[in-house]
């Protein structure tokens, strides 16, 4: 009989039990609209840091080409009104070789031909007196050189001719001065009293621009 009781006992037991697992089962797959709304909602918006570096992008492209030298350059030299005659190349560079601007490309009749960038090509001698747009090139030339020409105007004054005078000597050169066949003239001009009117006459440095 007890064991009859205690047997009836075990199963009320175990029909609760199944019945509390069943309940706790079904509570967790239930969920309400506000739970359901809660685990799909984006999240909370915040601040995402990332560092930041300052640079310059490239990207390095390699093809495959031929390199080769351009088409020659033909070189011309105005003639001198002061020195007469015809000039005579006395140097020429050597083959392959890169010249920069103030730098003495070759030599006609003992006298260097300096490189210098400009628009307008060299066509006459200049020397204190002279003016106009070839005298400004060569003044915005020797100002980049480094030789202060003083105010780039145009015109070739003493500071423009002590200007050429020192890009000739940097470069190893004597600025040019007249020969003595032309202070011998001058000298029988100021003895027949009367002055050259030509300034290319004076011993002033010169300038011849390419």
């Amino acid at each position: 009989m007890v064991a009859k009781r205690v047997n009836v006992l075990w199963a009320i037991l175990g029909v609760v039990g199944g019945m509390a697992i069943g309940a706790w089962y079904m509570g967790s797959r239930i969920q309400s609209p506000a739970e359901v709304a809660a685990r799909t909602a984006a999240p909370e918006p915040s601040a995402i840091l990332v560092p930041v570096e300052s640079r310059i992008l490239s990207s390095d492209v390699v093809t495959r080409g031929t390199v080769r030298f351009g088409l020659p350059q033909p070189i011309s030299i105005a003639p001198s009104t002061v020195k007469g005659g015809a000039g005579l190349i006395s140097s020429l560079p050597r083959p392959n070789t890169n010249f920069g601007e103030g730098e003495v490309i070759l030599s006609a009749s003992g006298r260097p031909v300096f490189v210098l960038i400009g628009a307008v090509p060299a066509f006459r001698d200049m020397a204190p007196g002279t003016s106009g747009g070839d005298v400004r090139q060569l003044e915005e030339a020797l100002a980049r050189l480094g030789f202060d020409p003083g105010t780039v105007d145009g015109n070739y004054d003493e500071k423009t001719s002590a200007a050429v005078e020192r890009m000739y000597k940097r470069a190893g050169w004597d600025p040019y001065v007249p020969t003595r066949e032309q202070r011998a003239a001058v000298a029988a001009l100021e003895r027949g009293g009367r002055m050259p009117r030509a300034p290319s006459l004076r011993p002033r440095p010169r300038a011849k621009q390419r």
